[in-house]
């Protein structure tokens, strides 16, 4: 038993179990390898991440700027697919409520009503999720379920940034049913809608007017028949002759009467904001978690 007493015998038994300790740290870590990329929804690796990047907040400093760039990605095609996005805090301290911590940071951060929100905390050694709107509607209500499949084991292994993509690419499987109904129920269908809608606009128009012109054409010359020889067929169906007030043929000089064009009651002409005008928005317009809602973690059900 002295040969235990000895400082010499101490000091190796404790570099044994510290090296042992980060042998058994690496062993979890190496045998953790996050699941590949589901299929599902459509995934574009062209879009632009600027916009999103600010969502992903590493207060923690556990996250690679590649890891960032990606999750980045990720929310770029779920707010094209859906309008909505996750957003990630990494904290290195223990906030007390992650709940409570999960919410400040949605306001922080100015998250929509259809958003989600992951908060890690390294000194709680716990994550809270919270979705919110649509995205609450994707989930069921699995939130902790989802953090405890997708996100726990590499959260454990320490692979932070490792279990945050692994939870991305679960997720990303959420949209696979929004994508092939046309992009977030509609999106496509507005977007054809819009193109198609200035062509209307022109369409009818230029209908309109060339309607104006052959029933005064027609008018002119069989108005004042009780049974003209020619009907008058629009362009347009609904431009009967009803559709016309009928009046006599102009007088001479001019549309303004004999005497030429008057000044009419306006001389002049404008439109709102001839002067200087601006606008703007702000973040993704605020309101998380005003309708439906919730969340969970992974620490209490474990």
């Amino acid at each position: 038993m002295k040969f235990l007493r000895k400082r010499s015998v101490a000091a190796a038994f404790m570099v044994l179990a510290i090296l042992a300790g980060i042998g058994l740290g690496q062993a979890r870590k190496a045998s953790w390898t996050p699941q590949p990329e589901m299929g599902g929804a459509p995934f574009d690796g062209g879009l632009s991440t600027a916009p999103f990047e600010r969502y992903i907040e590493d207060r923690a400093g556990v996250l690679s700027p590649q890891t960032e760039k990606r999750l980045s990605l990720y929310n770029a095609n779920w707010d094209q697919l859906g309008h909505s996005i996750l957003a990630v805090v990494t904290l290195a301290e223990d906030p007390g409520n992650l709940e409570d911590a999960a919410w400040e940071w949605a306001g922080v951060l100015e998250l929509g009503e259809d958003d989600a929100i992951l908060v890690m905390s390294l000194g709680a050694q716990d994550s809270y999720l919270r979705s919110s709107g649509r995205f609450y509607d994707r989930f069921g209500g699995q939130e902790s379920g989802y953090l405890n499949r997708y996100l726990y084991e590499g959260f454990e292994a320490g692979d932070y940034g490792g279990a945050v993509l692994n939870l991305f690419v679960h997720v990303h499987s959420l949209f696979g049913d929004e994508a092939s109904s046309g992009a977030y129920g509609g999106v496509d269908a507005a977007a054809v809608l819009l193109t198609l809608l200035p062509l209307l606009v022109v369409f009818l128009v230029i209908s309109s007017v060339a309607d104006r012109m052959r029933y005064d054409t027609w008018y002119g010359r069989y108005g004042g028949m009780p049974s003209p020889p020619v009907v008058f067929r629009p362009i347009l169906f609904w431009h009967g002759p009803g559709w016309y007030r009928r009046r006599p043929p102009r007088p001479p000089g001019g549309p303004g009467g004999p005497f030429g064009p008057g000044p009419g009651p306006f001389r002049g002409g404008g439109s709102f904001g001839g002067g200087r005008t601006g606008g703007g928005s702000f973040g993704r317009g605020g309101g998380f978690g005003g309708g439906r809602s919730g969340g969970g973690s992974f620490g209490g059900s474990r």
